[in-house]
C-alpha cells in the first residue's frame, strides 16, 4: 500500500515497503487537467454540416501543403471509407452511408484528430 495526497501542484508520495516502513518522500507535481473546451479551440479543422445529409465538408484552418489521411469508422470500429485529402478544403460524399453515428479520423504529420459525425 502507498499513500498519495491528491492536489494540484507539488505533493509528496510515500511508498510502504514489506517491513511496514515508509520510504523517503518522493516529490511529484500534479498539473491541472486540460479543459475540453480548451482542447476543442485548438483544433486545426472544421467539419460541417453535422449532422450530415449527403456531403461533409472538411476545412483546414492552417493547411500546410501536406497529405491528410482520412478514415471513417462505424460504431463497431470497422473502417467504412478511406481517402487522401490534398487541399485546404474538400467535400466528401457520404450519401451511401446509413443513418447513424460515425467517427472521422484525420491524420496529418504527427497529429491525428478524431471527430464524431451523425448521418441523418
Amino acid at each position: 500500500p502507498f499513500f498519495v495526497r491528491y492536489a494540484i501542484g507539488d505533493v509528496n508520495y510515500w511508498d510502504r515497503n514489506p517491513a511496514d516502513d515508509l520510504s523517503a518522500p518522493i516529490p511529484i507535481t500534479i498539473y491541472d487537467p486540460v479543459d475540453v473546451q480548451e482542447m476543442l479551440s485548438e483544433t486545426n479543422l472544421n467539419l460541417y454540416p453535422n449532422p450530415v445529409s449527403n456531403q461533409l465538408t472538411i476545412e483546414f484552418k492552417r493547411y500546410q501543403q501536406q497529405v491528410i489521411e482520412m478514415e471513417i469508422f462505424d460504431l463497431t470500429g470497422r473502417m467504412i471509407k478511406q481517402d487522401r485529402i490534398l487541399q485546404r478544403s474538400t467535400t466528401i460524399n457520404l450519401e451511401d452511408l446509413e443513418t447513424g453515428m460515425y467517427f472521422v479520423k484525420l491524420q496529418y504529420g504527427k497529429t491525428a484528430e478524431i471527430h464524431k459525425i451523425f448521418i441523418n
